[in-house]
């Protein structure tokens, strides 16, 4: 008796927050977003706020901590456009509030970014051609804490398809309620570039010497850099 009890109250946890997923992405979906405004931390201090749309949607600005909103520049990626904004941030941890604006609707989010001397870090490669593994792993690692989620690279197989970028990458983070709640923090590897150049849903760096490509960056978070 007593394990079908707990068998129905998982049932109904599961039920919950399948139906939670599914209503926080219709929400995101009506304001126009395909991928919600997420946090990539860059170098210190730095960081890109990027989302993505079917349509070109009204202005859309971002502000971090309440600072003054800042609009949002516009790629148009196939299908798609993407949204990005550099807000300046003078701070390499704490929380963070995201705010982002499009004509009438306002988004908010609260992103931690770890600080003290202890945090944990979920870290992850080489998914791309396996979002089936990628998206069950992501499932059972999301019951874990951490604080930051890591990728070093090869998200998908064909950078120049955004759809590739949906399926493959975003979505399964989307699922698994990592993004936009957790701050990524990822290096792009040799699938991730198209003819050399970053894919829109990151930022440009400075090229390493005689390498056509390879984009860097150093973070300082707690006593690990």
């Amino acid at each position: 008796m007593h394990f079908h009890v707990l068998l129905f109250y998982i049932t109904c946890l599961e039920a919950i927050k399948v139906l939670r997923n599914f209503l926080a992405r219709k929400i995101l979906h009506r304001e126009g977003f395909r991928i919600p405004p997420l946090v990539q931390l860059l170098g210190d201090g730095q960081m890109l706020v990027v989302a993505d749309s079917w349509t070109e949607l009204p202005e859309a600005k971002v502000s971090l901590n309440r600072d003054r909103l800042q609009i949002m520049e516009k790629y148009h990626f196939e299908n798609y456009v993407i949204y990005r904004a550099h807000p300046k941030n003078d701070r390499n941890s704490g929380d963070l509030n995201l705010t982002c604006q499009s004509g009438k609707h306002t988004l908010i989010k609260r992103i931690k970014i770890p600080f003290s001397k202890e945090y944990q870090v979920l870290l992850f490669g080489d998914n791309q051609m396996g979002s089936k593994t990628f998206s069950k792993l992501l499932k059972q690692a999301s019951r874990e804490r951490f604080d930051l989620f890591v990728h070093v690279g090869d998200m998908v197989q064909q950078a120049g398809d955004p759809d590739q970028w949906y399926s493959q990458f975003f979505e399964p983070l989307l699922t698994a309620n990592i993004i936009p709640a957790k701050p990524l923090l990822i290096a792009q590897g040799n699938h991730d570039v198209i003819e050399g150049k970053p894919s829109p849903y990151f930022s440009s760096f400075t090229k390493l010497e005689s390498k056509n490509v390879g984009y860097y960056y150093a973070r300082t978070i707690g006593d690990v850099r």
